[in-house]
């Protein structure tokens, strides 16, 4: 397990591999959605 000292430097702007997630995992933002790596 890894720790956080200071907040991260960048912010998430996509979901890759969302095909093979848990079905009860649901993405609640607007962010690209991907089922493997993007194009």
């Amino acid at each position: 397990m890894g720790t956080l000292i200071d907040p991260p430097s960048t912010e998430p702007s996509m979901h890759i591999f969302v095909g093979s997630k848990a079905p009860w995992d649901e993405i609640l933002d607007d962010l690209p959605q991907f089922d493997g790596f993007p194009d």
